[in-house]
């Protein structure tokens, strides 16, 4: 028997020669495939109904919800889209009903307890879309629904966020208290919010972390994550907090020499775990022979990669095993690795790469306000070499005298000592045979041509304005919008007023933080141990920077959004 769906009349005109079964057959082939042409579906689906509704009391373990949706759901979600909160160690029953899912609780409930089911937003509709905000549905085995509601918002990250909620007194010991299974969870929006509605009055702790964590400790080492400005949430009877604000952000692991190895008979790499502030103060090499002798090197960081330490040295005995010792290491963190130490063996044969030229390309466009253009070639030389080795010509036909800054064995920066000329067309070549690597090999080529397009020159400008109920002491931080990395730092004065000067056009992100400790630096705040996260706040408009112009922003009322 054919179920007919919204009412709809189907007839069949019979034609000759047509029979009955094999147009049934047809119309049946017909109605699985999926409709084709037409706009892709992105509505997310919505809850029509819930029997019972929420906010129904004095319930009973067992209780069967059924809830109906706007659009079929796809079954594989169902599992992950459910949270019964409190969290228990029982997982819900969740089917098929109908057209409609249904959601069973535990059979053991607490007494005078308010359970919220929530729909996250894992849950998807047969075309992928989820949820566009979680569902928050309350039921009591008690007299009453508690009222408490805690909003805020997340910043910072960079996929599907949840957030996790503690009640304090749950909890005798507290130290470890992110590690443990959270007692509530709900997920963030697309927009950055979140809501946890239906709560008694109580002390609770708050981290926000990515979604593949939701419902699980947290593990600081697998996942992002965001911690309060305060020690805790203060709930009290029915009341509303907001601005619960939660800055995401990835802990650095430790510092850690990860490998190394010898290119060549003179020249090696160092790679670590993250980018150093600087080059270690003192690289050597010990022989791993009855000799034990120590090699000093030379070692600076990797122009491209700062995570990795290029070492020089004088030709070593080939296929012999060393062990490459660095000391006085320092990441962008500022953690701090005494001595890292690490065997390698020397090859047998010297490398027999061609020497070139890695950085930059063909060509380049630079502004005029850049001093110098960088070059870096994969792999050191003897020597950088000198001005009649290397031309730059502009216009086509005029020569320019050449300031060149020999940064280190395969780094070096090229400037006209005039400075560069607005919208003017440069081109720097260098003969390949005045380049020579340790290793005695050359450029293939007999020359090294780069073009160099500069633009017009950059104006500048700067913005003002006050903060109202900034946290002191504060500083404001311009980041640019380009892609670049560019920022921009400034006091927040006494009188929560602000002012940056000789700021390049463009557009600008704008960013208030309090430095209590100032060092110059917004701190996220860590998980274990506990530290807050210090009070921020984000602009929400992007600002733009007009040349030979100081901009007037409007008060910021800060109190207002946090």
């Amino acid at each position: 028997m054919v179920k007919l769906l919204h009412n709809q009349t189907f007839r069949i005109l019979l034609l000759p020669g047509i029979t009955i079964g094999l147009l049934i057959f047809s119309w049946r082939c017909a109605a699985i495939r999926p409709p084709s042409g037409g706009p892709k579906d992105t509505t997310p689906p919505v809850l029509l109904a819930a029997d019972p509704p929420s906010e129904t009391l004095r319930i009973s373990g067992g209780l069967e919800i059924i809830l109906s949706f706007s659009e079929y759901i796809a079954e594989n979600t169902m599992e992950s889209g459910f949270t019964l909160s409190p969290i228990s160690a029982v997982e819900l029953k969740i089917k098929y009903h109908d057209d409609a899912i249904a959601v069973t609780l535990p059979d053991s409930l607490i007494a005078d307890q308010t359970y919220i089911l929530t729909v996250g937003r894992q849950l998807k509709d047969e075309h992928g879309v989820e949820l566009a905000e979680p569902i928050h549905l309350a039921y009591s085995t008690g007299d009453k629904i508690e009222r408490g509601v805690i909003k805020g918002n997340v910043y910072f990250n960079e996929g599907p966020t949840v957030v996790h909620l503690w009640e304090l007194s749950l909890i005798t010991d507290t130290d470890s208290i992110f590690a443990r299974t959270p007692h509530f969870v709900t997920d963030v929006t697309d927009d950055g919010h979140f809501t946890f509605q239906f709560l008694r009055p109580a002390k609770y702790q708050i981290v926000a972390i990515d979604r593949s964590g939701a419902g699980f400790g947290l593990n600081t080492t697998r996942t992002a994550y965001g911690v309060y400005r305060e020690n805790l949430v203060d709930l009290v009877y029915d009341s509303l907090i907001t601005g619960v604000n939660l800055p995401m952000w990835k802990e650095p692991q430790p510092l850690r020499l990860l490998r190394g190895e010898w290119a060549g008979l003179n020249w090696g790499r160092l790679f670590f775990s993250n980018f150093l502030r600087q080059s270690p103060q003192q690289v050597t090499a010990v022989y791993d022979d009855s000799t034990g002798a120590i090699i000093a090197l030379e070692g600076f960081l990797d122009p491209l990669d700062s995570s990795t330490v290029m070492i020089i040295g004088n030709d070593l005995i080939a296929d012999a095993k060393i062990k490459l010792h660095s000391r006085g290491l320092i990441d962008i963190y500022d953690q701090t690795l005494d001595t890292a130490s690490i065997a390698v063996r020397v090859p047998a044969q010297p490398d027999t790469a061609a020497l070139s030229l890695v950085e930059p390309g063909a060509s380049i466009t630079i502004k005029p306000e850049d001093l110098s253009v960088y070059l870096v070639l994969n792999k050191p030389v003897t020597r950088w070499p000198g001005q009649k080795a290397i031309t730059l010509v502009r216009d086509d036909s005029i020569q320019v005298e050449l300031d060149i800054d020999s940064i280190s064995a395969i780094h070096a920066g090229l400037r006209p000592v005039e400075g560069w000329l607005p919208q003017t067309e440069y081109n720097l070549v260098m003969a390949g045979d005045s380049l020579t690597a340790l290793d005695g090999s050359e450029p293939e080529d007999s020359l090294i041509s780069v073009k160099i397009k500069v633009g017009k020159l950059t104006g500048l400008g700067g913005i003002a304005g006050t903060i109202s109920s900034a946290k002191m002491p504060a500083v404001i931080k311009l980041n640019t919008l380009e892609k670049s990395f560019r920022n921009h730092l400034s006091d927040v004065n006494s009188d929560s007023s602000f002012h940056l000067d000789n700021i390049p056009e463009g557009y600008y992100h704008l960013m208030v933080f309090q430095d209590g400790n100032q060092n110059r630096r917004f701190d996220f705040g860590t998980a274990f141990p506990f530290t807050s996260s210090e009070w921020f706040y984000l602009y929400p408009e992007t600002v733009e920077v007009r040349a030979n112009w100081i901009i007037e922003l409007p008060i910021i009322h800060s109190k207002e959004v946090q």
